[in-house]
C-alpha cells in the first residue's frame, strides 16, 4: 500500500525540530540566570530543588541531542531521496 510523503514537510519537520530544541535550551539557561537573580530572596531549601530540576533538565538535553542530531541527519537523506524519486517521476 502506498504512502504519502512529502520531502518539503520532512525538512520543515527538521527544521522545526532544530528550533524547538534550541529555544529549550536557551529558556533552560534563561530561568537557571533568572533563578540565580532571585536566589537571596529564597527564605527556605525551594530554591535547590529548583536548581537540581534545572541541573537535570540541562543534562537530559545535553545527553538527548546527540541522538536527535543522528535523526535528524537520517531524515535529511530521506527527504532527498523523496526528492530525488519525484523528480525522477516528473
Amino acid at each position: 500500500m502506498p504512502v504519502a510523503a512529502s520531502w518539503k514537510g520532512i525538512l520543515l519537520l527538521i527544521e522545526n525540530t532544530k528550533n524547538n530544541l534550541k529555544n529549550i535550551e536557551n529558556n533552560n539557561n534563561t530561568l537557571e540566570e533568572q533563578l540565580n537573580k532571585l536566589g537571596t530572596t529564597f527564605k527556605d531549601e525551594g530554591i535547590e530543588i529548583i536548581r537540581k530540576h534545572i541541573a537535570n533538565t540541562k543534562k537530559q538535553i545535553e545527553d538527548t541531542v546527540p541522538s536527535f542530531d543522528t535523526v535528524l541527519k537520517n531524515m535529511v537523506t530521506y527527504a532527498f531521496l523523496l526528492k530525488k524519486a519525484e523528480d525522477d517521476i516528473q
